[in-house]
């Protein structure tokens, strides 16, 4: 007697049923027709997130000369695997950081260590910040690990004082950590209409 499980679509979120036996395969889903791995609720996932390594960089507001607004940025494969798709996904947040609603943008074929330049539209227009990008592809959603902390001087020895380069060079690590993902809100939308253009922050 067959097994029924069921999971939903790494896409469309949908539930596919299939027999238990199946899990870890690429099947197309029923609903969306995009592919997605059949997997076991509550069980380790067939294919291990951490070998789907994609950074999300460079992350901004965009206006098109129409007036509609757009949140930007680049997606690199660091990886060694080619993606059936690949979807990043952001909330929408007011000023006070009350949700407003989501915007995402989807690609169809990402090769290995590729560069996709993504643009969600945003047609809400108390949108003035986001959140930090969720990224899935066939496999699941992916996983981006957190940044390892240096190894600063050894244990029971003193730092010594910053210096100007030390100072300028935090400033730039600060800077290039802030263009890419981060659990922190991305503010400054764009307002106001196609002829009248003002920037918050």
């Amino acid at each position: 007697m067959v097994r029924f499980q069921e999971c939903e679509c790494n896409f469309c979120g949908k539930d596919v049923s299939f027999g238990i036996s199946k899990a870890g395969e690429l099947v197309n889903c029923q609903g969306c027709g995009m592919e997605t791995v059949l997997f076991v609720p509550g069980v380790a996932r067939p294919y291990p997130q951490e070998q789907y390594f994609l950074q999300a960089t460079n992350i901004g507001w965009s206006r098109t000369p129409l007036g509609f607004r757009n949140v930007v940025g680049t997606v690199i494969n660091t990886s060694d695997r080619n993606f059936d798709w690949v979807r990043i996904e952001f909330s929408l947040i007011t000023r006070e950081a009350v949700p407003v609603g989501e915007t995402s943008d989807c690609l169809i074929g990402f090769p290995a260590k590729g560069i996709w330049r993504f643009r969600a539209p945003v047609f809400q227009a108390q949108a003035l910040g986001v959140g930090a990008p969720l990224i899935a592809c066939e496999y699941g959603k992916i996983v981006v690990p957190k940044p390892i902390p240096e190894n600063h001087a050894a244990e029971h020895t003193s730092p010594a004082p910053p210096t100007d380069e030390s100072r300028k060079l935090a400033s730039s690590k600060v800077q290039a950590a802030a263009n890419e993902w981060t659990g922190l809100r991305i503010t400054g939308g764009l307002t106001g209409g196609a002829g009248q253009q003002t920037r918050t922050s």
